[in-house]
């Protein structure tokens, strides 16, 4: 049973591709290419690229969402360039604003300037007849729903970019996001996909607001802003979600994220099964150290990003392999045991207003893809094999669930985990068997 490999959303479409004037035979030709491409590259849960929202996660929304009006931006300026980050390191992120290299897609999918919209009547839903051509056009090209991915954003990730003049509330506000949001969301799961929920801005806001506000004043903004999300949800089986968070991933320094530790009980109670998160840039692959303090409740499974966009280096897939091997020893489930779900992100600058880097427009955004399905071929497959059992469908189709037998069987071989590493695999099936009464590959 091999790992099941992912990606969070956005890939480099065809050379061609231009979203501001593609006709529908262009978007048709660019998703079967970009599914090609996944299948080719050896990614198991596959997605259409985001080419048919134009590539832009946020942008999209922008004309699916009635009861708002364009302004200008506020006098202060918009929250998403304020923070603790953007003060500490004015000087680059006034160089990088200016060449826009934070940024950068060489089809200019990304938006550089957001537009800013009031709310000045009831929020609706308006875009069921673009949400249909996007679910028309992706399920021409897969035929077969079942492992495949449909991405959509968070109320709380939508917010920074409205604001409110009709509800009393900011509650009320989020809301109300939410209920109209509860219409695409069920009409993708509806449709046979996946459902991922990306909320970038949730924890990322925290340099911009939530230092100011203290720890427990932001939790519980963001507790606020979860209990909405899944009020959108309540009708779709948690094992059809996928919830993607970061800390805003463009291409600047970052040294004010909040800590994983910190949010990880609040990020919990989202209603899904899969977790998306980064694990594996350079100011949060540490944390993978949080799921051994954090009893993982269960059903709950772990998409690690093992291979980072943050880079123009292609990953070693020893390196790669290295990076699950943590993962597999920490997270506990039911107390004892690990099963995380090994997943890839990317090709992708998760979530920033924008988030296309200048990787995801080249080759070695899709090499780096490549380096996963390499991992059993390193000699740190070695360590990984008896783990590989736990390591069923991400999809919500088949369960990857252990029962109490399996729990068993994966704690037994992970006591041997490390013990393996550098051994040849005849060491390890000989290692393996004495401790591992299992069906596992290494037996």
């Amino acid at each position: 049973m091999k790992i099941l490999t992912t990606h969070v959303g956005s890939l480099p479409g065809p050379a061609d591709f231009d979203p501001s004037t593609t006709t529908e035979q262009d978007l048709t030709r660019a998703v079967e290419w970009i599914v090609a491409r996944q299948r080719e590259t050896g990614i198991d849960i596959i997605n259409e690229g985001e080419l048919t929202k134009g590539g832009d996660w946020l942008a999209f929304m922008d004309e699916r969402l009635g009861g708002f009006e364009e302004r200008p931006a506020p006098a202060a300026g918009s929250v998403i360039a304020q923070g603790k980050d953007r003060e500490e390191f004015a000087d680059f992120y006034k160089y990088a604003a200016e060449r826009q290299t934070l940024f950068f897609t060489a089809d200019k999918r990304m938006r550089t300037v957001r537009r800013y919209l009031a709310c000045t009547a009831p929020i609706t839903y308006t875009g069921a007849a673009a949400l249909e051509r996007e679910l028309a056009t992706f399920r021409a090209a897969v035929g077969d729903t079942r492992n495949c991915f449909l991405t959509s954003t968070a109320p709380a990730s939508l917010e920074p970019y409205r604001g409110n003049e009709y509800y009393a509330t900011e509650e009320e506000f989020v809301s109300a996001l939410a209920e109209a949001l509860r219409v695409e969301y069920e009409a993708i799961v509806g449709a046979g996909f996946l459902l991922q929920i990306d909320d970038a801005w949730l924890v990322a806001l925290w340099d911009r607001i939530g230092i100011g506000m203290g720890l427990e004043a932001f939790k519980q903004r963001s507790r606020i802003r979860v209990e909405a999300l899944n009020y959108a949800l309540r009708n779709i089986p948690e094992e059809r979600v996928r919830y993607h968070l970061c800390w805003g991933s463009w291409h600047g320094p970052h040294a004010h994220d909040l800590p994983l530790s910190d949010i990880v009980d609040v990020l919990l109670r989202v209603h899904a099964r899969f977790y998306s998160f980064e694990a594996a840039n350079v100011r949060h692959e540490h944390e993978y150290h949080v799921w051994e303090r954090v009893q993982l409740p269960d059903a709950k499974v772990l998409l690690p990003g093992v291979v980072s966009h943050s880079t123009d280096l292609v990953e070693h897939p020893d390196l790669v392999a290295e990076r699950i091997r943590r993962l597999c020893g920490s997270p506990v489930r039911n107390g004892s045991s690990p099963a995380p779900t090994a997943g890839l992100a990317v090709a992708r600058t998760r979530r920033s207003p924008g988030r296309s880097s200048h990787r995801c427009a080249q080759a070695p955004g899709w090499r780096a893809a490549k380096q996963v399905a390499k991992v059993r071929t390193s000699p740190f497959w070695t360590a990984l094999w008896p783990l590989a059992g736990v390591f069923e469908s991400m999809s919500g189709i088949s369960s990857s669930v252990p029962n109490s037998e399996c729990c068993s069987r994966v704690s037994s071989c992970a006591a041997v985990r490390d013990a393996l590493i550098g051994d040849d695999r005849k060491t390890h099936r000989r290692r393996t068997t004495r401790v591992c009464r299992c069906k596992c590959p290494g037996r």
